[in-house]
């Protein structure tokens, strides 16, 4: 794994002073600009050895993401708490930190892999027939995101990104072609507010066997209807501008064995298309609803408190009644922000803790 040395990469650049080639100087400023991105000097130490001599705590959060590490923050302003916040990743590395690359983190250290138990209607265009779930296990870093969808010629990220998603190599080799000599700009029908429900399920007993995830796509015929009226009134019309066409654009399909006997324009194709490519775009929610004791689908109240359940709290996206239609990472911190407000207002008037 890498790691950032501040002293050596200080020595580095002091050794090239006005008298020393250029570009010298500026490769070794890069190299040291690394370390003010990420390094284990950046981020608190291991308190494991702590933990283990005296493992009692006023607070225990788990999971620094971007709702934990917030609560944990906010909870240690009161001195008189003892607060212990418990990831089971590393320290942010650069991989992490720097958006471009953040698909070098797929199947790494740094990523839970999840997949989703296949399907027989969506991610169909991969190896196993399951869309990857990606998630960041590193601590104090907010959930993983990509949206930059414009690729020069001949760029390696595409397909280490698609392939890393566990396309079939047939499709990935397609994009591989189209990206010897061209540029590519994805875009990405997005459903916003899909009706379809899935569910997350413990499959035994023991705690370090992956959960099973149903994602289930498409599973209500209006997401289809909704996903394609999306593509025949904007992706259609975009293709068929006069701006888009002057700039030497056209649109562009993959050759999908399943959807070959269909018109590329037709609703038939687009709904075999979307079924074969599916992705996930990394925010699932609402696996613990809040919402009032009327509702018996609701997991935590107001409070965020688990029903029946005492001392504990969920404080993060899974506490969203639905699916919000933007990207869900500030909400969640906000989420951090209002639950360690309510653990405070509720203990700081209690004497006992």
């Amino acid at each position: 794994m890498w790691t950032c040395d501040p002293a050596l990469t200080s020595n580095i650049v002091n050794s090239y002073h006005a008298t020393g080639p250029i570009f010298m100087q500026a490769l070794a400023t890069f190299f040291a600009a690394q370390c003010s991105i990420a390094g284990d000097h950046l981020w608190p130490e291991d308190a494991i050895e702590e933990v283990v001599k005296d493992p009692y705590y006023d607070f225990i959060v788990v999971g620094a993401g971007s709702a934990g590490a917030v609560v944990a923050n906010r909870l240690s302003e009161v001195s008189k708490w003892k607060v212990l916040l418990v990831e089971a990743g590393g320290n942010p590395t650069l991989n992490t930190e720097i958006p471009q690359v953040f698909f070098n983190t797929f199947g790494s250290d740094a990523d839970w892999a999840y997949t989703n138990v296949p399907q027989p209607n969506a991610c169909r265009g991969y190896k196993s027939n399951s869309c990857t779930w990606p998630r960041d296990s590193t601590a104090t870093s907010p959930d993983m995101q990509f949206h930059h969808v414009v690729f020069p010629p001949n760029v390696h990220l595409l397909l280490d990104m698609f392939e890393k998603h566990g396309l079939k190599e047939n499709i990935v080799q397609q994009f591989r072609e189209l990206n010897k000599d061209n540029i590519i700009i994805l875009i990405a029908a997005t459903l916003l507010k899909p009706k379809s429900k899935g569910k997350i399920i413990l499959k035994s007993k023991n705690p370090f066997e992956y959960p099973l995830i149903y994602a289930n796509y498409f599973d209500d015929p209006e997401d289809m209807k909704t996903l394609l009226r999306g593509i025949t009134q904007y992706v259609f019309k975009l293709a068929a501008t006069d701006s888009f066409k002057a700039s030497g654009l056209q649109l562009d399909w993959l050759k999908l064995e399943a959807c070959e006997k269909y018109n590329t324009e037709s609703n038939e194709f687009l709904d075999c298309y979307s079924r074969e490519m599916t992705i996930s775009l990394y925010h699932p929610t609402s696996t613990v609803k809040m919402g009032p004791d009327s509702d018996s689908s609701a997991v935590v109240n107001s409070e965020l408190k688990v029903r029946k359940v005492q001392k504990l709290r969920v404080i993060d996206a899974s506490i969203m009644p639905d699916v919000l239609r933007g990207n869900t990472n500030a909400p969640t911190i906000m989420i951090g922000e209002k639950g360690a407000d309510l653990i405070k207002e509720f203990w700081l008037k209690h004497t006992e803790l």
